[in-house]
């Protein structure tokens, strides 16, 4: 875990051409449903250079891909969200990414919570993507019970993952539908 940690913090320093063409294509506080949404943190790392080695992330590696990443919250609704978008090789890549997601995810140390049941959840295709992967987790701590939904698609050849928690729970059509906009903006930046 430190390991990875430090790979993240070194990944995070190298330099990143085109992170901003990259950042540039994440939703933003607009995009999300309902008043109050705030950009809470916003990171851009290089592609593959956190955890295990994979093909796909050495192709990554080599065309220089930039992951970018976004946090909103919501004082007044309670929530939170959080986007991501990475750009790999092919759409093979993309999809690849997908098997084992979940454990490639580095912990929030900050939450106040523990995490009582982690649910792989079958949802249907989004719009824009090929293949969808879904995981609902039930958390318990001082906020009181809680639930986080997460939903990480293939879309062409980017890669875009979601986390949404908060209370009043987030649904599923809402996490399709985030994740179906986010795969449209994908090609609305300039290269």
């Amino acid at each position: 875990m430190a390991s990875q940690r430090l790979q993240f913090v070194k990944a995070q320093l190298k330099p990143k051409p085109g992170a901003k063409h990259v950042v540039a294509r994440l939703l933003g506080p607009q995009d999300l449903p309902g008043e109050g949404w705030r950009v809470a943190d916003e990171r851009t790392w290089r592609t593959g250079e956190v955890g295990p080695g994979t093909p796909y992330g050495e192709r990554a590696r080599e065309i220089g891909s930039v992951t970018a990443w976004r946090s909103f919250r919501n004082r007044s609704a309670g929530r939170w969200a959080w986007i991501q978008i990475a750009q790999l090789g092919s759409p093979g890549d993309a999809e690849a990414a997908l098997d084992g997601i979940w454990e490639r995810g580095l912990t929030n140390l900050a939450a106040p919570v523990r995490l009582v049941s982690d649910t792989e959840i079958a949802t249907g295709l989004v719009a824009g993507a090929t293949a969808v992967r879904a995981r609902e987790q039930h958390t318990e701590g001082r906020p009181g019970g809680g639930v986080v939904l997460m939903l990480a698609a293939a879309a062409e050849d980017w890669l875009i993952a979601l986390s949404l928690s908060g209370s009043p729970g987030w649904d599923w059509p809402t996490a399709s539908s985030l994740a179906a906009a986010q795969a449209s903006r994908l090609g609305t930046a300039a290269d």
